[in-house]
């Protein structure tokens, strides 16, 4: 969304299922798109590139909240190419993803606030964001369809409340902490 010129588009899911092969937020430099899914299903059977994919890329936020979910059948990646910046808000509802990747870009964030992410395969690892923050209803990471190892550290958002909303584990798969820098 947002492709070899400068705009600003928004997609705003609230109920159905919405289909695509893939999908990059913020394709070229200048660009700004947004897609948030709120309510219904947006299902990728490839990437979906936040912060585009083309050099240089632009910006791009997906936001997650309310019952939406958003099922990638491979990664989400977050600043994608090179001077692109992408942010992803998991407010609530769920993400279901290999994994979550920061690219090449200038900017790779991952807020959690409510929303549950959930790995769906085997040996992939959480690391090298720009920040990963936990925000007043906390990170909920499911590991019911695979194993997962969180080796980004886990901060406290900084507009949130002195008491943020933790770490909450679901699934009976192991979730890993490889490391000792969180501080939420």
């Amino acid at each position: 969304i947002g492709s070899n010129y400068v705009c600003r588009p928004l997609c705003e899911i609230n109920a159905g299922t919405f289909s695509i092969g893939s999908c990059s937020l913020g394709e070229s430099t200048g660009s700004y798109a947004v897609v948030t899914v709120r309510g219904g299903t947006l299902i990728s059977a490839g990437n979906i590139n936040i912060g585009g994919t083309q050099t240089p890329a632009g910006t791009g936020t997906l936001n997650i909240s309310g019952t939406g979910v958003v099922d990638v059948a491979a990664d989400v990646s977050l600043g994608a190419s090179t001077s692109g910046y992408g942010t992803l808000n998991l407010s609530g509802g769920t993400l279901i993803a290999r994994n979550i990747v920061k690219g090449t870009g200038l900017s790779g964030i991952l807020n959690f606030n409510g929303g549950r992410f959930k790995p769906r395969t085997a040996g992939y690892t959480m690391s090298g964001l720009t920040a990963a923050y936990v925000s007043t209803n906390g990170a909920v990471i499911d590991t019911s369809l695979a194993p997962y190892t969180l080796a980004q550290n886990l901060l406290h958002a900084p507009e949130a409340p002195a008491t943020d909303g933790g770490l909450v584990k679901l699934g009976t798969n192991t979730l890993t902490l490889a490391t000792y820098g969180s501080t939420y």
